[in-house]
């Protein structure tokens, strides 16, 4: 019987601790040169969790020095779109840490500190 603990529901809720997910760890989805701060670090929890179409997560952000970068290769209907996605879940992440910005519009586009 399915209860409310979700246990012998034949779809059970995924999270990224599910061993089931298909998130990626940050670790794939990010390429940089230094470490992440942990303010980062967090949004980038936040960018783990945005949904994607198929689950694909294909956006990548790119934290070269003081700048950061987020693109996708766009070879796929949705990639864009998903990148948009991603893009927001971590200016939400920051603004939540009182950090501020936004990522300037477009594929490849930096992040804007404000």
């Amino acid at each position: 019987m399915c209860g409310t603990d979700w246990k012998g529901c034949p779809e059970q809720p995924q999270g990224a601790d599910d061993p089931r997910s298909k998130s990626k760890t940050i670790e794939e989805m990010v390429r940089a040169d230094r470490p992440l701060s942990e303010e980062e670090r967090q949004a980038m929890q936040l960018v783990q969790l945005a949904p994607t179409a198929k689950n694909t997560q294909k956006p990548v952000f790119i934290f070269a020095g003081d700048k950061i970068y987020a693109g996708v290769a766009d070879d796929e209907p949705f990639d864009l779109v998903d990148l948009g996605i991603c893009k927001l879940h971590f200016e939400i992440g920051m603004k939540q840490l009182f950090l501020q910005g936004h990522f300037e519009f477009g594929n490849g586009s930096i992040y804007k500190r404000s």
